[in-house]
């Protein structure tokens, strides 16, 4: 994929909510599975970090900025 590639007309508010939650499910799976924490704490912390990610993405909307966009948007929160 070509680094100028510029994604935002192809993703919405709700899909980027949704990547959101999924990656960060996938992420706590191992403190889910030993209990260290609920899917309620994980969406909880999902519904703070998911704006943030948004505004991210529209501020930075390429493709290869993905990661740079997570961080800066999960950034001074805690774990779930």
């Amino acid at each position: 994929m070509a680094p100028d590639f510029i994604c935002t007309a192809c993703l919405e508010d709700a899909r980027l909510t949704k990547y959101v939650l999924d990656k960060m499910m996938e992420n706590s799976y191992p403190a889910l599975q030993t209990g260290r924490t609920t899917p309620e704490k994980v969406k909880a912390r999902a519904g703070c970090v998911a704006p943030k990610y948004i505004a991210e993405f529209k501020a930075h909307p390429h493709v290869f900025e993905e990661q740079g966009n997570w961080n800066r948007a999960s950034e001074g929160g805690r774990s779930p």
